[in-house]
């Protein structure tokens, strides 16, 4: 039988853990089903989870991660992947440039190796080089490194959407 503590704190995480999948995913609906499988993950897997080897956060942020690439991976191998749908944008106090320009970073983040993009998101959250290792299970210095490969890819690929654009 589950602690209700862990239960009660795993209700407090919901929050970050719904803004990091919606961040993987850039879909509402997909981002929703993540973190209901996350969850379901968390309490079956409640045991594995060791208060003194890190934070709930980053555990929870770990299943979610490695839940997202499994999903991943299944849809690749689908010959019926649907197609992501965008998320309805109110335009109210969003110029109509500002909106096309938002929508071409998501299509550009969403063309992206997925663990180029999560670097990417984890990186833009504010967590640090260390926590991002840690979360990952990477070297530090790999995590350095792939992250400025994610950044130049991302760069890239705007530098051609602005010469496009002229």
């Amino acid at each position: 039988m589950m602690s209700n503590g862990f239960t009660e704190q795993l209700v407090e995480h919901v929050p970050a853990l719904r803004r990091y999948a919606q961040r993987l995913t850039m879909n509402r609906t997909d981002s929703e089903d993540l973190v209901q499988n996350t969850l379901l993950r968390a309490l079956c897997r409640r045991h594995l989870w060791d208060p003194e080897g890190g934070s709930l956060s980053q555990w929870l942020n770990t299943l979610c991660r490695h839940q997202f690439i499994d999903d991943f991976r299944r849809a690749k191998r689908s010959p019926f992947a649907p197609l992501d749908d965008m998320v309805v944008r109110s335009a109210a106090g969003i110029a109509e440039n500002n909106l096309v320009e938002i929508r071409e970073v998501e299509d550009r983040l969403r063309s992206m190796n997925p663990h180029h993009r999560q670097l990417l998101l984890l990186a833009a959250e504010g967590t640090t080089y260390p926590e991002i290792a840690t979360a990952m299970r990477l070297p530090r210095g790999t995590v350095a490194s792939r992250l400025s490969r994610a950044r130049e890819l991302l760069a890239a690929a705007t530098d051609r959407y602005a010469k496009d654009a002229r």
